[in-house]
């Protein structure tokens, strides 16, 4: 079948979308007759602290049948030109042991580091290799849409990059059709461009999580993924606040550099009623859904954010979990379209407060959106049929 060079920033034994996404593809592709490589740095997301048992510059590993490589990397403070320095580490790192090892026959380079597309550009040019770029999201726009401002210097760069590396590459994959138009409006042709969302595997779909049964329980509204700024987790905090009288926990599962602000905020309102778990395993994640009446997830109002699909939307539906979602563009318009929960407007903790009270009110209701929204994940989103469809593409390169 060939061999498939993959670099990507984050990989098992990480948690979070990134790393989910690149698993399933490296073992899609093995059993698909590739021999796989991957390259990354020593995990340390999204606690920002080296895994425990990597140490030195180098180690290799087996996880799933696939080889890992990895090298020691630059831990950042959260600071764009800190972060975009230790990202160029990442690309020369990458690129150092791409140029090792048995010549691929394809690279695959995914974001979100912007950079890293780098070294997959120069690799599979070195190595005459076809070259596969994936952007799971403009985040390169993500701080400038966070505070309100015009892209900076640094930011147009990290932009002129990725456009000029697309240009480049052989196949470039986006999540949504909205990331795929952004190419076209910068004269990327249409051919070049597959659009693969992210999607829930088929072993996910083959048993619905357990419902609770202790009936005197509070009501739980969960959260589970990444804390950071793009989620906006406040207006959780601030709808927490609203409904404090009614018997509604709420419950974070997951670490990220706003967790520490979320919990003291918490705690200067004086709320008992929300809850704070660290991060676990994707297998271990059902044990918590089995807790939730309600998932939750949430972007910011900026533009840049509506053309994103958090992958979690597609596992919360999968669970048969009535969904809240705060935000606006794609992942709004799937909500509605599937009638697998509510869409309220981002950043209004009111209207939040709203909703979960409404599907407090009529778990009946809940359990209908549940239903539909498991319903419409297995018959549109199995990620088996997606990445069927992926590397039938990258096979007519």
């Amino acid at each position: 079948m060939g061999s498939l060079l993959l670099f990507t920033q984050m990989y098992a034994p990480e948690v979070g979308a990134a790393a989910n996404r690149m698993n399933r593809l490296s073992k899609f592709a093995a059993v698909a007759g590739y021999a796989v490589d991957v390259v990354s740095w020593f995990p340390h997301y999204p606690q920002r602290r080296i895994y425990d048992g990597y140490q030195g510059w180098f180690h290799c590993e087996n996880i799933d049948d696939v080889a890992v490589r990895r090298f020691r990397p630059v831990v950042p403070k959260p600071t764009l030109i800190r972060r975009t320095l230790a990202e160029g580490w990442l690309a020369a790192g990458a690129t150092l042991l791409g140029l090792l090892g048995r010549r691929p026959d394809v690279v695959y380079a995914t974001t979100p580091s912007p950079l890293l597309s780098i070294a997959g550009l120069v690799v599979s040019t070195v190595r005459r290799s076809r070259f596969v770029l994936e952007v799971r999201d403009l985040t390169w726009r993500y701080p400038s849409a966070i505070t309100g401002r015009e892209l900076n210097w640094v930011e147009r760069m990290l932009e002129r990059v990725m456009l000029w590396v697309a240009h480049h590459a052989d196949l470039v994959v986006t999540t949504t059709a909205e990331q795929a138009e952004f190419f076209t409006k910068h004269g990327l042709p249409e051919e070049k461009l597959a659009v693969v969302p992210n999607g829930v595997s088929r072993d996910d779909l083959k048993e619905e999580v357990p419902w609770p049964e202790n009936s005197r329980r509070p009501f739980t509204v969960m959260y589970a993924g990444l804390v950071g700024l793009p989620q906006g987790l406040q207006v959780l905090v601030d709808a927490a606040n609203i409904l404090r009288e009614h018997p509604i926990e709420f419950v974070v599962v997951g670490d990220g550099l706003e967790k520490p602000k979320l919990q003291q905020l918490c705690a200067d309102k004086g709320l008992t009623n929300v809850q704070f778990c660290d991060a676990v395993p994707k297998k271990r994640l059902t044990k918590y859904y089995e807790r939730a009446d309600v998932l939750f997830a949430h972007l910011r109002g900026a533009d840049a954010f509506a053309t994103a699909l958090p992958s979690k939307l597609l596992e919360y539906m999968a669970t048969a979990r009535p969904v809240v979602f705060g935000g606006r563009g794609v992942a709004a318009e799937l909500i509605t379209r599937a009638r697998s929960g509510i869409a309220v407007p981002p950043e209004n903790p009111e209207a939040l407060a709203d909703a979960i009270l409404r599907l407090y009110e009529a778990p009946d209701q809940g359990r209908e959106y549940g239903s539909r929204g498991r319903q419409y994940v297995t018959q549109n989103y199995c990620s088996d049929d997606l990445l069927t469809y992926l590397f039938t593409r990258i096979k007519q390169l």
